[in-house]
């Protein structure tokens, strides 16, 4: 089973992911959970490209948002679904045990990248929460946009303006429990 978590830059998707590949309530017994980011090989790169005085670790600073957000349309430009495929490389061995796996992508980001989890039979959970307010400089950007208009989601998490973390993993965990692990 695949789960693609969606929103703009700090709503709580890593923060989710985390709670749910980490929570056992969440996972039957026997379950392997993965998490995985699309954006991993962006990361990697600019770790890379920049190594002096760069983490590129979440909080990114603005300059290493700058970047990633940079590298990626770049790449995307020259080929939209490369980090599509980089992902399925690296989890295609799971994604053979769907009873025995559960896959939690933590930055569904573009329409090709939620296509891509609901042609491997994967629920979309959109975000719409903002736990951190992003700069209007990267707020614009496609990686916070794109998939604004999208409405096929499985849940959408649109709690009430002091809204916590806690009560996002609530509603995760109902929506999972419901849809995702029959």
């Amino acid at each position: 089973m695949i789960i693609g978590l969606s929103g703009k830059s700090g709503t709580g998707k890593s923060l989710l992911a985390t709670y749910l590949t980490g929570s056992e309530t969440v996972i039957s017994e026997g379950r392997y959970v993965v998490r995985a980011s699309l954006s991993t090989p962006i990361v990697r790169i600019c770790r890379f490209l920049y190594p002096t005085g760069s983490r590129y670790k979440k909080p990114y600073t603005k300059e290493e948002r700058r970047n990633l957000q940079r590298f990626g349309s770049m790449v995307r430009a020259f080929d939209e679904d490369a980090f599509v495929r980089h992902l399925e490389h690296r989890v295609s061995t799971l994604l053979l045990e769907p009873e025995g796996v559960l896959l939690v992508i933590d930055d569904v980001r573009y329409p090709n990248e939620a296509r891509w989890v609901r042609v491997k039979g994967g629920e979309l959970l959109r975000l719409d929460h903002q736990f951190v307010e992003l700069d209007a400089e990267f707020s614009s950007h496609g990686s916070e946009t794109a998939l604004d208009d999208w409405e096929d989601w499985d849940g959408v998490y649109l709690p009430h303006p002091d809204g916590t973390p806690a009560e996002m993993q609530a509603w995760a965990f109902e929506v999972i429990q419901r849809k995702a692990i029959r």
